[in-house]
């Protein structure tokens, strides 16, 4: 094993720890599977110390740590210690940690979970975050589910901790799992095995980034998966960029690539062969289940669904691991003794608490199969449509944050007018009867010449023009620009959605739910196009009105006997006096704009009468109602929020009941959780599940669980065996390469050594690289390995060791010679 970069960071992970009311963390690091590219982070370890120090926090104003403290830097890295972009995290009222991070199986998300119960999604080729959501519910219940569309978690969670109140299930996400399942394992699982022998084609392969599953596996023509895989989004123009708004995590639209992840994700050449699956452990042995991303499929439960005997529970959950070609997840969890709501410090517990017993427990995702082809294909467009929806929501916060701005500065020109015409002249003076007189007479005399020469002057005018023109061509842009096209792919997504409705009956999706969906967003086309011609309107009577106040400000500004003003007169142009008239009657005072962004409630999703909502709504256009009946943009995106959120309940609902928990097996004791990992060695016939994991009682030795499972044969075969390590005084870390070898860093009395275990007989061993020698370029560079990150993928199996504080990394070629004691580097700064 031959080193390839020393990399010490430029600023120390440790550096980056949260405040003091976070726990005391170690460093966390996660090989990017599909990419040279490694995230570091402060990662917390004691999660019940967050469960108190959130809950009891009180929201305050003011920052509780002050403007540095209350950030957390999840940093990822190149291998030669180049930083590619660097993700904050955040907290608006109270502690946060990194609990854990894992990246999606073709590298191209990263996702972070955090001590504040939120979920990150960065893509990383931009380094933005892409999606954020709860990570578990704080009060999940069998029937409770629902696809979160709030802006931010914080702010879901905020309004969560208000209604549940004292009552709150206390419960934190302990670690996260992204993994990828194909939808028919067994037909996928026999053409990878053809391929590897006609053209050496792996799992790595099917995994990576770009990955084309029909070339790969040299599938069979499919046409109802085809059909499924055709996509009409693809052939439609991309959507265009929003402004920035400068909110941070809700800032996701204002780059080409944030949209291109977002609505033309990279990842479609597997279609609907396999989909992802977000699996979120938290502190009360809960699962928290999302397909593709971001459809939440919802909690399940572990201690409810395995019927646990009155004064058991299963309190941790310490390990899960999952394989492509397997519907179950596998789920190593720790049984705990007593009341499931007593609170003990180490110190506090008794011996029967420390003396915990270990069992492998599973979760059949039986929906994966029985849906097939349909489950990633309403997955997808599930998230598809929850993007569309926070997109036109960003379109109507920024177009009334802006046209409330900009028609604040002419209100307030014309209110101080009208304050002093009413002073001279009583009640019936206003601007519009002085306007009109300077119109129709072309005389300005008294308090509006005053008002013209000394309050708005070229300056105010200039100020008026701006504001004004800027906002309705901002209007006009996002209008022709984002927000049609968008609900034009709003209504290609429900279409579709009524397409697997109606072919398939395994989402059980109600056709009058979909029926009101599609009539939202029938509604939102119309609204838009109208909001346009009324733009494009009062653009135009807008052009003519500062065109003529432009021109008596001038006027205003010389003297009666000047030649000047005699020829402006002369030279006025009353073809234009109509329009501006109209305006001033029309759009001055009340902007025709402002009954499209107005605020209001959703409606209610059910017609009236024998009338469905877009024809009732098409009734009162046609009959020319006031405004007051126009549904405004806000009113209709928080309609089609609602409806979505109802509609997606539904189908989780019935994702959840193919949801089946099932106890295993009961572990050895010999284990230490502290540091362990797990592997499946899928074959066709039985899987194979490998936990090796640190001796409990001699921490230089490892014990090595084997057990065969889903195999009625050798459903009992299990096998226990324990390995020696020569001269190790303490097993540090342990990470799997592939399916028969894993990577062990042990610490000797005097070094550091990184000892190759193959899970074979008795466990072959061998020293891959020794710290500490006198070539030894980590430990030249001030570090001492604490822990370690195997990329094992097809011809670049790599490893990186992470320094206990923090301070760097090193990175190993672990398919490179190299005698014992380490080669020749040097420590490169990131």
């Amino acid at each position: 094993m031959q080193p390839i970069g020393i990399n010490l960071l430029p600023v120390p992970i440790g550096a980056q720890q949260p405040a003091q009311n976070v726990p005391a963390s170690e460093f966390g690091l996660k090989y990017c599977p599909t990419m040279d590219l490694v995230a570091v982070f402060p990662q917390v370890l004691t999660i019940e110390s967050v469960i108190d120090t959130v809950s009891s926090k009180k929201p305050s104003s003011d920052n509780y740590y002050g403007e540095d403290d209350d950030e957390v830097l999840v940093e990822v890295y190149r291998l030669n210690g180049q930083k590619v972009f660097t993700v904050s995290v955040e907290s608006e009222n109270g502690a946060v940690g990194v609990v854990d991070v894992a990246w999606r199986d073709d590298g191209v998300i990263l996702a972070i979970v955090t001590s504040d119960n939120a979920t990150r999604l960065v893509n990383s080729f931009s380094g933005k975050i892409v999606h954020s959501f709860s990570s578990v519910p704080l009060q999940p219940t069998a029937s409770t589910s629902s696809m979160d569309l709030s802006k931010s978690p914080n702010s879901k969670r905020k309004s969560t901790d208000r209604e549940a109140g004292s009552n709150k299930r206390r419960c934190m996400p302990t670690s996260i799992v992204y993994s990828t399942h194909f939808t028919e394992p067994k037909s996928a699982s026999r053409q990878l095995e053809i391929a590897k022998e006609e053209r050496g084609t792996s799992l790595d392969d099917l995994l990576s980034l770009n990955a084309d599953l029909d070339q790969l596996l040299r599938l069979k023509a499919d046409l109802p998966r085809e059909l499924a895989n055709l996509d009409i989004e693809q052939f439609l123009p991309k959507l265009a960029t929003l402004p920035s708004n400068g909110m941070g995590e809700d800032d996701v639209f204002s780059t080409r690539t944030s949209i291109d992840t977002m609505f033309h994700p990279i990842k479609q050449n597997t279609g609907s062969i396999s989909t992802d699956v977000v699996t979120v452990a938290s502190s009360d042995a809960y699962l928290h289940l999302r397909v593709f991303d971001s459809f939440e499929v919802g909690s399940v439960d572990l201690n409810r669904a395995l019927n646990m005997p009155t004064g058991y529970r299963i309190g941790k959950i310490h390990d899960v691991a999952t394989h492509p070609f397997s519907e179950k997840i596998y789920v190593v969890a720790e049984e705990r003794h007593g009341s499931s709501t007593r609170r003990q410090t180490r110190s506090q517990e008794t011996a029967e608490d420390t003396a915990q017993q270990l069992h492998l427990l599973s979760l059949d995702l039986r929906f994966i199969r029985q849906s097939r082809h349909t489950l990633p294909v309403l997955a997808t467009k599930a998230t598809q449509l929850h993007n569309l929806i926070r997109y036109l929501r960003q379109i109507e916060s920024q177009l009334a944050r802006e046209v409330k701005t900009a028609f604040d500065l002419p209100a307030r020109f014309v209110r101080t007018l009208e304050e002093d015409l009413k002073d001279q002249d009583g009640e019936g003076s206003t601007f519009e009867t002085s306007a009109y007189h300077a119109l129709l007479t072309g005389e300005v005399q008294g308090k509006f010449k005053e008002w013209l020469v000394d309050i708005l002057g070229d300056r105010g005018m200039k100020r008026w023009d701006k504001a004004v023109r800027e906002c309705l061509e901002l209007v006009r842009r996002l209008i022709s620009e984002n927000w049609n096209p968008a609900v034009e792919r709003a209504g290609i997504v429900v279409s579709r959605l009524a397409g697997l409705a109606a072919a398939s009956s395994t989402f059980d999706i109600e056709k009058g739910v979909l029926d009101g969906l599609q009539d939202t967003i029938d509604i939102m086309a119309v609204v838009g196009e109208d909001l346009l011609r009324d733009t494009n309107a009062e653009i135009s009577g807008f052009n003519a009105f500062i065109k003529w106040l432009k021109r008596e400000v001038e006027m205003a500004g010389l003297e009666d006997t000047s030649e000047k003003l005699d020829e402006m007169r002369e030279g006025s142009d009353h073809s234009e006096v109509r329009k501006v008239l109209k305006y001033i009657s029309e759009r001055l005072h009340d902007t025709s704009v402002k009954k499209y962004i107005k605020t209001g409630q959703a409606q209610a999703t059910e017609g009236q009468g024998e009338l469905t909502t877009y024809e009732k709504f098409k009734k009162d256009r046609q009959a020319g109602t006031d405004a007051d009946s126009i549904p405004s943009m806000k009113t209709l995106t928080s309609k089609l929020t609602e409806q979505c959120e109802y509609l997606f309940k539904q189908v989780a609902s019935r994702l959840r009941e193919n949801v089946l928990a099932q106890y295993m097996y009961k572990l050895t004791d010999d284990i230490d959780t502290e540091v362990m990992a797990s592997r499946i060695s899928y074959q066709p016939e039985y899987p194979i599940l490998h936990i090796l994991g640190r001796h409990s009682t001699s921490q230089g030795r490892l014990c090595w669980l084997r057990k065969t499972i889903d195999s009625q044969a050798l459903r009992s075969s299990v096998s226990i065996k324990q390995i020696n390590l020569d001269k190790a005084a303490e097993v540090l870390d342990i990470k799997f390469v592939d399916d028969l070898e894993a990577m062990v860093l042990a610490r000797t009395s005097s070094q550091a050594q990184v000892i190759s275990v193959r899970l074979q007989g008795e466990g072959l061993q061998a020293v891959m690289h020794t710290f500490g020698g006198m070539n030894d370029a980590y430990t030249k560079a001030g570090m001492k390995p604490r822990r370690l990150e195997v990329n094992g993928r097809k011809l670049r199996r790599t490893m990186t060791v992470l320094d206990e504080q923090g301070r760097g990394y090193g990175v190993f070629d672990l398919d490179s010679a190299e005698s014992v004691g380490g080669g020749e580097d040097e420590a490169m700064s990131g």
